[in-house]
């Protein structure tokens, strides 16, 4: 098997396609063993997660070095499979445009007094009963006031964000900024890498890159690790992407950033909301 590319499933001398679910689950990313040689020295497991793993598997207990890789390749292999994207200014102006105008058109159809109110097409007639029977004493009224409550603070939050503008508020703008990157993606990517690199070391995360008097190399080990990690996940998934020391740097300046302030993109392949999450 070819290292640094996608296998992608199927049956061997099957003419019929892969179903979606196997072509997801057929994609498998592995390192060269000269990548593998170069994490596997970069990333020296603690003891806590050496015990972790122990615990996990028991006796079983691979090589640590083994795990280690097959830890990192599991970030590359979500990355390759999920396809998250960007959220752009466009795309949530439209959302709330659509936002706006429905809760409007809801909100003019139950201010008015309808021929309908009171029949079997009447949705609070029906709450009032459904209620009832789980003895609910609320009347059709108070459901219709409740939901126009709801649509009224819908209606009045899409409005709000589109007169300003879709500017995110100060607590917002990191997050935001963060999610409507061109290169989001592969933000999320580093941000798995990282907090991989931070549960085996067991050491924090610095962004560190300079060179001294005589022009040597002097990065942190967080900074090495991407840019040894990166590049062959970025091939794999065709993706044209420099990652030398200052954007690695950079890049993970912008990760502990978010982490400082609770907010997790790694979570974005389970957790697309993923602001303001415990730290995991």
């Amino acid at each position: 098997m070819a290292k640094n590319s996608l296998v992608l499933g199927g049956t061997p001398g099957s003419h019929n396609p892969p179903s979606a679910m196997a072509q997801r689950l057929a994609i498998q990313f592995h390192f060269d063993a000269e990548q593998q040689a170069k994490l596997t020295e970069i990333l020296k497991p603690s003891d806590a997660w050496r015990a972790e793993i122990e615990g996990l598997v028991g006796e079983f207990l691979p090589d640590p070095a083994a795990v280690v890789i097959a830890t990192i390749e599991a970030c590359a292999t979500r990355f390759l499979r999920n396809k998250v994207r960007r959220v752009s200014k466009k795309d949530q102006k439209a959302y709330l445009e659509q936002l706006a105008f429905h809760t409007q058109a809801l909100l003019d159809m139950f201010l008015q007094f309808s021929p309908i109110d009171g029949t079997i097409a009447d949705p609070f007639r029906f709450m009032e009963k459904a209620g009832k029977a789980k003895a609910d004493d609320r009347r059709s009224v108070d459901y219709r006031s409740e939901m126009m409550s709801h649509l009224t603070t819908l209606n009045l939050f899409g409005r709000f964000r589109l007169q300003q503008n879709v500017v995110p508020l100060a607590d917002e703008a990191e997050e935001e900024k963060a999610k409507r990157r061109t290169e989001y993606p592969r933000f999320v990517l580093i941000a798995d890498l990282l907090a991989a690199y931070k549960r085996i070391t067991g050491r924090e995360v610095t962004a560190h890159a300079t060179k001294d008097r005589l022009g040597a190399r002097q990065v942190s080990s967080a900074v090495e690790f991407i840019t040894v990690a990166l590049p062959p996940i970025m091939k794999a998934a065709r993706l044209k992407s420099v990652v030398d020391d200052q954007t690695a740097r950079n890049e993970i300046a912008d990760v502990k950033r978010l982490w400082d302030a609770g907010q997790h993109p790694e979570y974005a392949y389970a957790i697309p909301a993923w602001g303001s999450r415990a730290s995991g």
